[in-house]
C-alpha cells in the first residue's frame, strides 16, 4: 500500500497536520476491506456544533489503519512547503517522528524536502538514531542525467521539431540546471 501526501502553497487545507492525517487515514481505508474501529470512532463520535477529532484521535486511527497491511509505504513529500507559522511545520515534524517511533514492522516512510535549516534540525534526531538517512539531490549526479533524459525526449516531440538543434541544447541545459534536481 502507498499513500503519498503533498504539502503545497497552494492548498492551504493540505498544510495541517490534521490535513496531512485524514488525507492518509482516507487513502489507508480506501485499500482496506473493512473500517478499523478508531476510524468508525470518528465517524460515530456524536459530533457536536463545529466538533473535530483532536490529535490523538486521529493519531489512533492512523495507526488502526497502517494495521493488517503487509507493507505501507508512506511518502511525504515538499515538507518545506509546509507554514513555519503557528509552529505548524515543527509540529509536523514531531509528528513524523512521533510515527516513526511506532516502530511499525511494516511501515516505510519517505520524506522529502528542500534543504531547511529547521527541518534538518527537527529531523536530524531520527537520523541518529540510525533510522533515517539524507540524501542531498543537488549532489546526485544521477538525478540530473534523469531530468536531462526526460527533457532531451519532451523537446524530441513534433512540437518542438523547428527548433534549431542550439536552441533545443540551450533549453535542456537550462532546464536542467533550474531543476536543482526536483
Amino acid at each position: 500500500m502507498v499513500a503519498y501526501f503533498y504539502f503545497t502553497f497552494a492548498d492551504v487545507a493540505k498544510q495541517t497536520k490534521d490535513g496531512f492525517l485524514r488525507s492518509v487515514i482516507r487513502q489507508l481505508c480506501g485499500s482496506r476491506p473493512d473500517i478499523p474501529g478508531p476510524v468508525s470512532q470518528l465517524y460515530h463520535h456524536p459530533r457536536k456544533q463545529n466538533h473535530e477529532p483532536d490529535q490523538k484521535s486521529l493519531q489512533r486511527a492512523l495507526r488502526a489503519s497502517m494495521e493488517g497491511f503487509s507493507h505501507v509505504f508512506m511518502v511525504v513529500d515538499g515538507l518545506d512547503e509546509a507554514p513555519t507559522a503557528g509552529g505548524e511545520r515543527s509540529g509536523l515534524v514531531e509528528l513524523l517522528l512521533r510515527i516513526r517511533e511506532w516502530e511499525l514492522p511494516s511501515l516505510h516512510l519517505l520524506i522529502t524536502s528542500r534543504f531547511d535549516p529547521e527541518l534538518d534540525r527537527g529531523l536530524h534526531r531520527a537520523m541518529g538514531s540510525g533510522i533515517a538517512e539524507v540524501m542531498d539531490l543537488d549532489e546526485q549526479k544521477e538525478v540530473g542525467h534523469d531530468i536531462e533524459t526526460f527533457v532531451a525526449s519532451a523537446l524530441a516531440a513534433p512540437a518542438f521539431e523547428d527548433w534549431p538543434g542550439a536552441m533545443v541544447a540551450e533549453a535542456t541545459t537550462k532546464l536542467v540546471e533550474k531543476s536543482k534536481g526536483m
